[in-house]
């Protein structure tokens, strides 16, 4: 009889503990706050993708209006402007495909074409940027910006054809709203 004694109070004390142990595990759930997860656990998680239309959105936009005091290269300075945006030095490039913004659209279109055709990923942007300001600054309305943005759409980079998108509809959206205002 001993055995089936020993046996309850084994059985018993085992209930206890498992109920002791249940209540201590919901009692640490509400009172203390959830950790972190561990940084072995946080290197087997991929890294979100960033949002490449988001950013291209928020890239060209933001770029893409000149400075109101910036005033339209001289015919010399467009020159250079046209070599430098053409030529070996990144920084000149950069700094030039920014200028042809304010260039007259005749002589600015064709190189930022070019640059969007044959330039590298950077300078395609800094072409889109400054297509846009172009198109706000001096308008759009026999469409040849929006051709040539067309054109690069369909050029088969994925990143430039979405950028140009993003371009292309805001030229559109403000030719809208220009035509819509002067309606009124």
């Amino acid at each position: 009889m001993l055995n089936a004694r020993f046996f309850y109070a084994a059985a018993l004390f085992a209930v206890l503990l498992a109920l002791a142990a249940m209540f201590g595990y919901f009692e640490q759930d509400r009172d203390e706050p959830t950790q972190a997860p561990s940084l072995a656990v946080a290197e087997e998680q991929p890294l979100p993708r960033p949002d490449h239309a988001q950013v291209a959105r928020d890239t060209v936009i933001s770029s893409a209006k000149p400075a109101p005091d910036s005033a339209p290269p001289k015919p010399k300075n467009l020159e250079h402007s046209i070599n430098a945006a053409l030529g070996d030095d990144p920084d000149a490039r950069a700094a030039a495909i920014g200028a042809l913004a304010l260039a007259p659209k005749a002589q600015a279109l064709p190189v930022l074409q070019k640059i969007l055709t044959a330039g590298i990923d950077a300078d395609r942007q800094f072409a889109l940027s400054s297509l846009h300001a172009l198109a706000l600054r001096e308008g759009d309305a026999d469409g040849e910006i929006q051709n040539v943005l067309r054109l690069s759409i369909y050029d088969g980079d994925d990143t430039l054809a979405s950028s140009a998108q993003i371009v292309l509809e805001e030229i559109e959206r403000d030719a809208n709203r220009l035509t819509a205002g002067t309606i009124r």
